[in-house]
């Protein structure tokens, strides 16, 4: 939430917030929060998935609190602006444009608490986990396994997974499932390539295993997914988007709920 005048307070992990105008607070929304105000306008997005909570992570580590003084930036009430017309206008570009801004949003938010962290707790994710992100996203259609990315990366595949986990949220092995459904999902929308050549394209040599899985994450099968989306006029907010790790691999926005007041 961005407040663009007046003055609010947020009660939120048991500490109370003031929020005066120029500032934003970024805080898990499934946790108990209460947000009061008057003559105030403001901006807020909610948004969820992979990539958003590896980036909140990193956030949450820093240890700055939920606010931060964004007076002097405008990027983030910017970005949101282009979020709610994005999601009026509802054409083809919707869905790629909206993941640009949100990962602008996200970055924004995680440099400006990085610069008012403690130095001596900077919140840098290690070199290695970096490396393994990086390579996971380039190739992942690639038939990995933990000791092919441990050997890669220098480091024991425990404690590879160990720290992968402890700065992404995710095992490596999640990390790259989801990477692949994402990319599933544009080739879905984007192109008229059959379900069992986007499962080879996106490294599920069992179509049948592939299907099973875009539903589990999805809650429809790839052609439902598809067809969904036509319906919807090609464009809009992903009929059930999940937000995916950013990088090289195509991905689509969070589910997420946008509003101004």
């Amino acid at each position: 939430m961005y407040t663009l005048s007046g003055s609010g307070k947020l009660r939120y992990a048991g500490k109370t917030y003031s929020l005066p105008a120029g500032h934003a607070f970024w805080i898990d929304c499934m946790e108990p929060q209460y947000y009061e105000g008057a003559d105030r306008d403001l901006l807020w997005v909610y948004f969820n998935g992979a990539a958003s909570r590896a980036y909140y992570e990193q956030f949450v580590r820093i240890g700055t609190g939920p606010v931060l003084p964004l007076a002097a930036d405008r990027t983030v009430p910017d970005c949101i602006r282009e979020l709610l017309k994005l999601h009026r206008e509802k054409d083809v570009r919707a869905e790629l444009l909206s993941s640009q801004h949100i990962i602008q949003l996200l970055t924004v938010l995680l440099l400006s608490a990085m610069g008012r962290g403690d130095a001596r707790h900077p919140g840098w994710m290690p070199a290695y986990v970096e490396q393994a992100m990086n390579s996971l996203e380039q190739r992942y259609a690639d038939q990995w396994t933990l000791d092919q990315l441990a050997v890669l990366c220098l480091v024991s595949n425990y404690h590879l997974a160990r720290e992968f986990k402890k700065y992404t949220g995710f095992a490596p092995h999640e990390y790259l499932a989801n990477l692949r459904i994402t990319a599933a999902k544009q080739l879905l929308v984007l192109s008229d390539m059959p379900v069992a050549a986007i499962s080879q394209h996106v490294g599920h040599t069992n179509v049948s295993h592939f299907i099973s899985l875009f539903k589990q994450e999805e809650g429809v099968t790839p052609l439902a997914y598809r067809k969904q989306w036509h319906r919807q006029g090609r464009g809009g907010i992903s009929p059930a988007g999940s937000f995916s790790p950013p990088g090289p691999a195509p991905y689509f926005p969070p589910s997420k709920r946008i509003h101004q007041r």
